[in-house]
């Protein structure tokens, strides 16, 4: 028996790698979100500080 001509094995490989493409979509895209939340909190921590900064005060 060749396990290449095997249909059920097939369509189970085909499920497995269609799991897998969503798997490692989802993750990239919780990577994203993840860098975004935390570009967000790192400017606005900066943002804060040079407003207490009298070194960036003009007068």
């Amino acid at each position: 028996m060749n396990i290449f001509e095997d249909e059920a094995l097939e369509e189970k490989l085909d499920e497995i790698s269609v799991q897998m493409g969503q798997l490692v979509m989802d993750i990239l895209l919780m990577s994203l979100k993840r860098l975004g939340n935390q570009n967000q909190v790192f400017n606005d921590f900066t943002e804060a500080r040079m407003a207490t900064d009298p070194r960036n005060d003009p007068f």
